[in-house]
């Protein structure tokens, strides 16, 4: 690794502000003279992280991590110090001396284990992708893809690829001379019991999972052909790079779209996920999984205070959605909203149907808030002029109007509902008191 130079490392040192670089990570206040946020080190509820403008420097007071802002990036980063000068002149939109980034570029983490690791996938994602958009292989995916509506710009945004049913990954790694026992952790490969080891992904569309720092770590594969013996979608399994817990799909791309907008958007699926990107709506992120985790909560309150589900429009969508509302609501302080999505369909199908124009309307005027949702929702498959039907609506209803914490929106959710009947809403005001 090439020494920087002590006076090009104090030239960026003072050039960038350092809650202008922390603020890329952590969603910062203005307390005083300093900021405070929820610290990207450790989990907590309440703000411990402190970057003091003055001085310049980050401190949390729960774990005590501090320093300046080239220790914060080589700390939230996991990397060296001279890989953490050249991010944060990135950063702070410094123009460095080409002798400079390209000999530190690849250095200092290369020859770890994590860092091979990052290599393969990085290599691994180049190979699939050139095979998709280059090769007569890749020409029935890179079909189906154009299909879905998705642009060659979009694909190329996303890096997506696709896994032939030829084993091309382990010569193109092999010749790479990369250890077989670090090919086996890499999570890329299966192992027969003769010990052969063959590509994991084979006939799949695949999404390449990135970290915050936009570094490939994992992969998510479509089936091209329906399988009723294999899943539709195959994921990557844990390893040293991949924790599914803590990952959000395109959460590298969204957080300073998170942060101009002010809410960010959770979809169920990652092509809703690239066409609303497409489309213009580029806050949306998906989890790895059913649910959002505590772990990828924590990562959305450190960034947003606002967080809206666009699911399916159908009645398995609204029940998702309604199970997310329901799982999400003790676990976050983030203000929870719902993106509907009229006519029963998804919003990739909305996209598509409609217009990319039509969708960021939706996104800007159609949000509701939860109780809108838990109204609406509550309604559905009920005979509301059904006296039956009326009493188990309202029951529900005010079942959740008592969760509700403040007494304004309270009253005026009883009034609505008090409305809708046609009865005086001092009947109920006992039931939620």
């Amino acid at each position: 690794m090439k020494r920087i130079p002590e006076e090009t490392v104090e030239q960026i040192r003072s050039s960038v502000n350092i809650v202008e670089i922390v603020s890329q990570y952590v969603q910062l206040h203005k307390s005083g003279k300093n900021y405070f946020g929820l610290c990207p080190f450790h989990e907590e509820k309440t703000p411990s992280f402190s970057v003091t403008e003055e001085k310049q420097i980050f401190h949390c007071f729960s774990c005590h991590r501090g320093g300046n802002v080239f220790k914060f990036i080589m700390e939230i980063e996991n990397i060296s110090f001279p890989e953490a000068v050249i991010k944060v002149a990135e950063l702070g939109g410094i123009d460095l001396p080409k002798s400079v980034t390209e000999s530190n570029a690849t250095a200092g983490s290369a020859d770890t284990q994590v860092g091979q690791l990052r290599q393969i996938h990085s290599l691994a994602a180049d190979l699939f992708h050139h095979i998709l958009v280059n090769t007569e292989i890749g020409e029935t995916a890179l079909k189906y893809l154009h299909q879905r509506g998705l642009t060659d710009e979009t694909i190329e945004t996303f890096h997506l690829g696709y896994a032939p049913v030829q084993q091309v990954l382990l010569p193109f790694l092999e010749d790479r001379h990369f250890p077989r026992e670090l090919l086996i952790r890499s999570g890329l490969f299966t192992e027969n019991d003769a010990g052969q080891l063959y590509q994991r992904f084979k006939e799949r569309v695949l999404f390449p999972i990135r970290d915050p720092q936009k570094r490939v770590i994992a992969f998510s594969g479509r089936l091209l052909k329906k399988d009723e013996k294999l899943p539709k979608y195959l994921n990557s399994p844990e390893t040293l790079l991949f924790n599914k817990r803590k990952v959000l799909f395109n959460f590298d791309l969204a957080k300073s779209e998170i942060r101009q907008h002010g809410f960010a958007i959770l979809f169920e699926g990652f092509m809703d996920v690239i066409s609303a990107y497409q489309a213009g709506v580029q806050q949306g992120i998906a989890s790895m999984g059913t649910s959002l985790t505590n772990e990828q909560i924590y990562l959305l309150e450190r960034t947003t205070d606002r967080l809206c589900l666009c699911y399916d429009g159908d009645d398995p969508g609204q029940k998702a959605t309604a199970r997310a509302l329901q799982l999400l609501q003790p676990l976050t302080k983030l203000e929870l909203g719902v993106i509907p999505i009229p006519g029963k369909r998804d919003p990739d199908e909305y996209i598509n149907q409609e217009s990319p124009t039509a969708f960021v309307k939706l996104v800007k005027d159609g949000q509701q808030n939860q109780m809108s949702f838990w109204f609406s929702f509550l309604a559905a498959n009920r005979n509301l002029t059904n006296e039956n039907d009326q009493l188990a609506y309202i029951s529900d209803s005010l079942e959740k109007i008592a969760t509700v914490a403040s007494p304004v929106a309270r009253d005026l959710y009883l009034g609505a509902i008090g409305e809708t009947f046609f009865f005086r809403e001092k009947k109920f005001s006992g039931t939620v008191a």
